[in-house]
């Protein structure tokens, strides 16, 4: 009595571990009013009613009521685990219609109970098919997703597998603590406020931390490029004058060292005429809030600069953006241009082209003498005007010419007619290049030509080709229909030749895109063999040799139910990683030549032990000399899964007969059982990947991937 009572007493921990995750889940869903919080908390509480009827020891047997309760109220935990997973396998987010659906659902489980008959059989089968769905689905989530949340509802299934298995046996301490694991690993898929990816919601928030933390390094490099880039030195400079920060070129033409700016007053580092310079636009710059321009010259390392300070308020309105660029180069130029204008006079003066200056307004400042002559008007009635003799069906060409102009851009022989004072009409070539001061269009000079004289030529030149362009017309009119002829033959060959040149490199790049998926496919499938794998192992391993020492014979039966359940989950992996390497366009053959009774022969001998367990006899009526060109590999698993699945159909003490058709070069095997054989909807989808025809002929191990298989390797 005191060991019946102590065993009773282990069912405390599982109640208690419910009721604390159930007060867990229940505060979440105040906090959030998540829905699925709730349906766990129902689906716990249903649950816990298991464990209070074995704790009190209650003999469940005694009638159909408790009985059927017992065996129902762990079915709603069962459905919310499988739809956690389609959740994760969909990303379903209408978590409304999901609650309602479990609502549902478990309404129409609970009320049969009450009904004074065994509803035990089929609750048992209800919730040995939603294990299985769940375990498929979870094995194809993580082969989808990669999530380890789908390896942690293997695992939390696999665990009540266990429990089950063990209390039916009586195995009291190892049914508890299964029952303890498989709650434990749903509250690792839950554990970040019950959203599904919590298992991995650490790894998540670490590299949304490193990537920001990446994008903040990227962005502060790109500031500091774009500056460092910037020909400009800009200082930052407080209400106090005082420097706090600079940015430039490591080359860029400074009074002192960046360093000792840093600090500093500007009077204390500048000298007394630039500071004042600078306090005086500073001031005014924090009075107005407009930005200020000033230039000067500095002396640096022995050489006298220009230099140009544009300064703007920053930050707090009180504190002075200085940019500073050296304008040295530029003021040069103006020099050099102030020189060369004196230079070219004199050239000017005696060319036969018209040289004109023109200001920003279009008006003329400087005209040589050969303007005189051309335009017919005295200089200096043309002085500070614009040009206003232009033929009226010219105007909007001078009109684009002074946009132009404006704009800084160059120009060079424009046509147009000019109407002299005595009312002659002249032809004029004009040619013009702006000329900057501070960086904007100061002056236009141009050049001017006649060309009246190289008009009459050309007008009188186009009379006589078109004289000679009437006479021969009509031959050009042939040529021009040739010629479109061909244009077009040329139009659409190139045209093909684009089409084609697209279509190849559209090929190419799919071509590449599917190459890099079945790589990646091809390393998921390597990294999916070595995590499924891993963790039956050391169940494949130890269980038989638990088993050995075991003496009591319902233990021993209760280990085996394991170990056959282990097997077929070791198995339905094996076969699934084994189709998709063979689904892979990466698989390779090796053909060899092969003598097909041997490998026959084989076959049988590796299913001897199901072959003599239920009595079937093989009748082999292949002959000894055939030969074949096949991979033996290949073969041999295309053999062993034909005759294991004419096993699985033929009853015991039945037969099974292997026999050869030849076809040209080919040879067909066919193996054939004494079963009740298919209905033709059945056979349409034998070779389906997980079909299976009919689920009360079938072994509990049965895959459902042995024809699929078989055709992949056919194929």
């Amino acid at each position: 009595m005191m060991f019946q009572f102590s065993e009773a007493y282990l069912w405390l921990i599982p109640i208690i571990l419910i009721y604390l995750i159930i007060a867990w889940f229940i505060h979440l869903y105040l906090k959030d009013k998540d829905k699925r919080k709730l349906m766990f908390s129902i689906s716990f509480l249903l649950a816990s009613i298991d464990y209070i009827l074995l704790f009190i020891d209650y003999p469940l047997r005694s009638n159909y009521f408790v009985y059927n309760i017992y065996q129902v109220v762990s079915i709603p935990l069962q459905i919310s685990i499988l739809i956690a997973v389609t959740e994760i396998l969909y990303e379903r987010k209408d978590f409304n219609k999901t609650f309602n659906l479990f609502i549902i659902l478990t309404v129409v489980l609970l009320s049969p109970s009450p009904l004074p008959v065994p509803l035990y059989p089929l609750l048992v089968f209800i919730r040995r098919i939603l294990a299985a769905i769940t375990i498929i689905l979870s094995v194809y989530s993580f082969i989808k997703t990669r999530k380890q949340s789908s390896i942690i509802f293997l695992l939390a299934m696999f665990s009540f597998s266990i429990s089950g298995t063990a209390l039916a046996n009586n195995l009291i301490e190892l049914s508890v603590f299964s029952h303890i694991m498989a709650y434990i690993f749903i509250v690792l898929i839950f554990a970040s406020n019950l959203e599904y990816s919590g298992v991995e919601s650490f790894f998540s928030l670490k590299s949304r931390l490193e990537a920001t933390e990446e994008k903040l390094r990227r962005s502060e490099r790109k500031y500091h490029t774009i500056v460092s880039s910037m020909s400009d030195t800009i200082f930052l400079i407080d209400r106090e004058d005082r420097f706090i920060e600079i940015y430039c070129k490591p080359d860029a033409p400074l009074y002192r060292k960046p360093e000792e700016f840093i600090g500093k007053k500007y009077q204390d580092v500048m000298p007394e005429d630039i500071s004042v310079k600078y306090i005086e636009n500073a001031k005014k710059v924090r009075e107005t809030g407009v930005s200020r321009q000033y230039e000067y010259i500095l002396n640096i390392n022995g050489e006298n600069r220009w230099f140009e300070a544009i300064l703007d308020l920053y930050g707090d309105g009180e504190s002075i953006l200085a940019r500073v660029r050296d304008i040295t180069d530029r003021k040069e130029m103006e020099e050099k241009l102030r020189e060369s204008e004196e230079r070219y006079r004199l050239t000017v003066e005696n060319s036969s082209d018209a040289i004109m200056l023109t200001d920003s307004n279009g008006c003329i400042s400087y005209l040589s003498p050969a303007g005189e002559k051309i335009f017919g008007y005295p200089i200096e009635d043309l002085i500070e005007k614009r040009i206003s003799f232009i033929h009226s069906e010219d105007v909007d060409k001078l009109k684009k010419m002074y946009q132009l102009a404006v704009d800084g851009l160059k120009g060079s022989n424009y046509e147009y007619r000019v109407v002299t004072k005595n009312g002659d009409i002249k032809w004029v070539s004009h040619s013009w290049s702006p000329i900057y001061k501070n960086g904007k269009v100061n002056m236009t000079v141009s050049v001017i030509r006649d060309i009246t004289e190289k008009k009459k030529m050309e007008e009188e030149l186009k009379n006589k080709l078109d004289e000679l362009e009437k006479a021969r017309l009509s031959y050009l009119n042939i040529l021009q229909d040739l010629k479109d002829t061909v244009d077009k033959l040329n139009a659409a060959r190139e045209e093909l030749t684009m089409l084609n040149k697209t279509l190849e490199d559209k090929v190419k790049e799919r071509t590449k895109e599917v190459e890099k998926l079945l790589q990646q496919k091809d390393e998921f499938i390597n990294q999916l063999s070595h995590d499924l794998k891993t963790p039956l192992t050391p169940l494949t391993t130890l269980l038989p040799i638990i088993q050995k020492q075991v003496d009591n014979p319902k233990t021993k039966e209760l280990i085996d139910t394991v170990i056959q359940s282990t097997l077929y989950m070791k198995s339905l992996i094996t076969k699934t990683l084994q189709l998709a390497r063979l689904n892979s366009p990466n698989a390779e053959i090796y053909l060899e030549e092969t003598n097909l009774l041997k490998e026959i022969n084989n076959a049988i001998e590796r299913n001897k032990t199901s072959l003599q367990e239920h009595n079937i006899y093989v009748e082999s009526l292949v002959d000894g000399d055939i030969l074949v060109n096949a991979d033996k590999l290949h073969l041999g698993e295309l053999l062993d899964n034909l005759i294991s699945n004419a096993v699985k159909y033929t009853p015991d003490g039945g037969k099974i007969t292997i026999n050869v058709e030849y076809e040209n070069d080919e040879v067909k095997v066919a193996i054939k059982d004494n079963g009740i054989g298919m209905t033709r909807e059945q056979i349409e989808h034998i070779f389906d990947e997980f079909y299976k025809a009919d689920e009360s002929r079938h072994d509990l191990d049965s895959s459902g991937l042995g024809l699929a298989i078989c055709k992949r390797i056919v194929e």
